[in-house]
C-alpha cells in the first residue's frame, strides 16, 4: 500500500476526479427527471440518494479537501478484530464484562491511532488511575500520554 501526502492528493483530485464527477451528477439529474424510471422503483429512490448528498459525496475533489479518503478501508481494517470477535465477546462471563472489554479495545485503538505502545501507555496509566479521583482520571487519556511523550 503507497501512502502519499495529503497535498499531493489533493493536486491530484484538482484534476483528475472532474473528468467523471461532472458527468456522473449530470447523468444522475437527468435520471431524475427521467419518465422512464418509475418515480417509486429502486433506481428513482437510488439517484435521489445520490443527488441528496451529493456535496458530502465529491467533496474529496474540493479544494482543501485533500485529506479526505474516498474509501472507508481504514476504518473498516481498524475495526476487523472487534467485529471478528464479536460473537466470543457475547460469553464474557459476566454481564459487564462486556462493558469493559469495549472500554479496553477502545483504549487499545486510540493508543493505535496516536501511534502510541499500548504496553507503555498502560504501564504509565494504570498506577496513577489507582488513586486518581473523578477530576483527575482525565490526565490518564492516551492523548495525555502522547503528549508527555515519555
Amino acid at each position: 500500500m503507497r501512502l502519499i501526502s495529503a497535498a499531493t492528493r489533493a493536486t491530484f483530485r484538482s484534476r483528475e476526479p472532474l473528468a467523471w464527477l461532472l458527468p456522473m451528477e449530470l447523468a444522475l439529474k437527468r435520471a431524475a427527471v427521467d419518465p422512464a424510471i418509475l418515480p417509486h422503483g429502486s433506481l428513482s429512490k437510488a439517484v435521489h440518494h445520490a443527488l441528496d448528498r451529493w456535496d458530502a459525496l465529491s467533496r474529496f475533489a474540493q479544494p482543501g479537501f485533500g485529506h479526505v479518503h474516498i474509501d472507508s478501508n481504514a476504518v473498516e481494517r481498524s475495526i476487523r478484530p472487534s467485529a471478528v470477535g464479536k460473537k466470543n465477546f457475547l460469553f464474557d462471563g459476566h454481564p459487564g464484562a462486556g462493558w469493559r472489554s469495549a472500554v479496553i479495545y477502545s483504549v487499545l485503538g486510540t493508543c493505535a491511532l496516536l501511534s502510541l505502545n499500548p504496553w507503555r501507555y498502560f504501564t504509565w496509566a494504570l498506577p496513577g488511575l489507582a488513586g486518581a479521583t473523578t477530576k483527575t482520571a482525565g490526565d490518564f487519556t492516551p492523548h495525555r500520554f502522547a503528549h508527555l511523550r515519555l
